[in-house]
């Protein structure tokens, strides 16, 4: 029985990517996300039968995955029919005087946020191999990081820009900068601006369907390049500082054996088989707090009159790893469909259509830009935000579209002002 039903769920996920493919929608990273960190490890705890949790688990988890997929798809297709003019993808070749200033501004906001990110780490650490990453994660409270960081999520799209531009000078020099914050944060999330938004524009790219098909092979290739760069930081962290050389071997190593713990990104199902396995019965799930939090993200904490509920995160850290969460660890993302049952229990295909709703939202920030400069940028936070909500993280990455759309809002009235004059 369960292997049927698992057959229905990759049937799912083939429909709902074939769909998204086809109307060039940056949601694809949302669901090869949810492909590489669900449905392939979840297709070998079904058949192997090598995890701890009950059958009746593995059973429920795929038909819950198995309703949210059909109803997503089909509330997608109700809000966005299949027609037979695909949308036409981005032309950001023009040399306009907004593309130059934004592109400029774009490099100041990279060199500038480089700069203060060394200037944090040898005030904190007086060294750029001496710490940790969790020693730059307990010494992030500087003003120096959180400039750094604003301007990082402002500029990154430089390097993606720049390449599809053909400016490769420029797109080298971003990307050496952007490699630098992310060999010395070891932050994973750094790599996905550098790699995901350029494989999507490569797979869409072709003017027909048939020619993104052939390169959809080529792109899982560099998709696999990404999964092994993500994993080798995430084994970085394991050896502690750069102050040792580290053997590639023994590198090797690490990744592997990441590869099969529970707390790595391929184990990120585990907190959803557990969180079913015990009835969701656990402090502040089953009540949508997180997406409470999400329609009161304009508006700050401390401005929310206790309105706006903590990261619901922390509580499924506490709820799966208590002992981690004591320490600190305050912070759990159990794959976007495990976020969904903490949230809303058995009720949570019925939010599909709201998910539906919102890449059609998406979609549309990047897709109805008047100038295509800004629209790259848009898409390349989407990417972004919906990598990170594909593994969980449904607030960090929103909260980064938000951020970008309204600095590219004012930008844009900003440089249509100056335009005049």
């Amino acid at each position: 029985m369960n292997e049927f039903a698992l057959i229905g769920m990759f049937l799912s996920f083939l429909i709902i990517v074939l769909y998204e493919l086809y109307v060039r929608s940056a949601s694809i990273v949302l669901w090869a996300g949810l492909f590489v960190l669900f449905a392939i490890p979840h297709a070998f705890d079904v058949i192997l039968h090598v995890s701890n949790f009950r059958q009746d688990t593995y059973f429920f988890a795929t038909i819950f995955v198995l309703v949210f997929n059909v109803v997503y798809i089909s509330s997608r297709i109700v809000l966005h029919p299949i027609t037979l003019h695909r949308p036409k993808w981005l032309d950001v070749s023009s040399s306009n005087k907004t593309a130059r200033n934004y592109i400029n501004l774009l490099f100041i906001s990279l060199i500038i946020s480089t700069a203060l990110f060394l200037v944090h780490i040898y005030i904190s650490f007086g060294s750029f191999t001496q710490f940790t990453w969790i020693d730059l994660f307990d010494n992030r409270q500087t003003v120096y990081y959180a400039i750094s960081s604003y301007l990082l999520s402002l500029s990154a799209p430089l390097a993606y820009i720049a390449t599809i531009r053909r400016q490769y000078r420029l797109a080298l020099t971003a990307l050496g900068l952007l490699v630098i914050t992310l060999v010395l944060s070891r932050v994973r999330a750094n790599a996905i601006a550098i790699f995901v938004p350029l494989i999507v524009w490569y797979l869409y790219s072709g003017q027909s369907f048939g020619k993104t098909m052939r390169r959809l092979i080529y792109a899982s290739l560099f998709g696999i390049t990404f999964i092994a760069t993500v994993l080798g930081f995430g084994a970085l962290r394991v050896f502690g500082d750069y102050s040792e050389s580290i053997n590639f071997l023994d590198l090797l190593q690490v990744t592997f054996d990441l590869i099969s713990s529970p707390h790595s990104e391929f184990g990120l199902r585990n907190a959803f088989y557990y969180f079913v396995e015990n009835d969701n019965n656990f402090e502040g799930f089953g009540y949508g707090l997180g997406y409470v939090r999400l329609l009161l993200m304009p508006i700050p904490y401390s401005l929310s009159f206790d309105l706006k509920p903590i990261d619901f995160a922390s509580y499924m850290s506490v709820a799966y790893d208590p002992e981690n969460s004591m320490l600190g660890v305050n912070s759990m993302h159990p794959t976007l469909y495990g976020d969904l049952f903490a949230n809303f229990y058995y009720f949570a295909p019925l939010v599909a259509p709201l998910w539906a709703a919102l890449i059609k939202l998406l979609d549309s920030l990047w897709l109805r830009q008047k100038e295509n400069i800004f629209a790259a940028s848009i898409f390349v936070s989407i990417a972004y935000a919906l990598t990170l909500v594909a593994r969980g993280a449904l607030y960090n990455g929103l909260y980064n579209v938000f951020f970008l759309f309204a600095v590219n809002w004012m930008l844009s009235l900003i440089f249509a002002r100056t335009s005049k004059f």
